[in-house]
């Protein structure tokens, strides 16, 4: 015969300081109350009946499911990627409420497992101008459950050229001017092509001077000025099915 619970097994209610540590391997007890103390006993069974019981044996069940994160947000978002954190804590008193990681779903597909003392995370290759829905859960390490989830809406921006920078000139003549400029070696999105616009100053109309420069020059040669004469010129990054940059400028005039 045998029997579930013996007599002299005995839950207790209150809540102890943490778990301890079983010595030997024993059989498998379900049924108990998460982050609960219990006091456990063992008697032999047999025709004669039972033995007197072992000395108790003090247990504190873990906590099965690791807490949820918090403050889920973009911490910053471009075209083509997002950048989340996250802040997570352990509720008090239960230090022995483990996790072991994280685990990212964008649109409700798993995108990556943090380990568990990572706080951010820059989710890249997306789409430029899309709409995304986050949710961040931690895994327990005592049986690999996952927590409720904490969630954000994100959006990347519209797709855009990377701004060129530290528009200049290299050389000055009367009928030439040398112009350089600065241009990320790696953009985020790369330019199809360069604009290149002129004007007169001070209240001359933009001329578009050079179209269609090569976007991986960083210098052009105007040919076309005059002799003592005052131009403002203005360098815009143009991208396929996307918004141009914003324009680098400078002022030059003509000895």
């Amino acid at each position: 015969m045998t029997r579930s619970r013996p007599a002299h097994w005995r839950p207790r209610s209150s809540r102890g300081p943490g778990r301890q540590r079983r010595e030997r391997p024993g059989p498998a007890r379900s049924g108990l109350d998460q982050d609960t103390a219990y006091q456990l006993r063992v008697v032999a069974l047999g025709s004669g009946g039972e033995s007197a019981p072992s000395t108790a044996v003090k247990i504190h069940t873990r906590v099965n499911s690791a807490a949820a994160p918090t403050e889920l947000k973009v911490k910053k978002a471009t075209s083509t990627a997002i950048t989340l954190d996250w802040k997570y804590a352990v509720p008090a008193p239960a230090p022995w409420s483990e996790m072991k990681s994280f685990v990212l779903y964008r649109d409700q597909v798993q995108i990556t497992a943090p380990g568990h003392d990572v706080r951010e995370y820059a989710d890249t290759g997306l789409t430029p101008g899309t709409s995304y829905y986050y949710e961040l859960t931690a895994v327990s390490v005592a049986d690999d459950s996952e927590s409720d989830p904490a969630g954000v809406d994100a959006e990347t921006h519209p797709k855009r050229a990377d701004d060129p920078a530290n528009l200049r000139s290299a050389s000055t003549r009367s009928l030439e001017v040398d112009l350089v400029w600065d241009y990320p070696d790696v953009p985020e999105i790369a330019p199809t092509a360069f604009q290149l616009d002129r004007r007169t100053l001070p209240d001359g109309s933009w001329e578009a001077i050079a179209p269609a420069i090569a976007p991986d020059a960083r210098t052009y040669q105007d040919t076309t000025t005059t002799a003592g004469t005052a131009y403002e010129y203005q360098l815009i990054a143009q991208v396929d099915d996307g918004e141009p940059s914003d324009p680098a400028t400078v002022q030059i005039t003509t000895p």
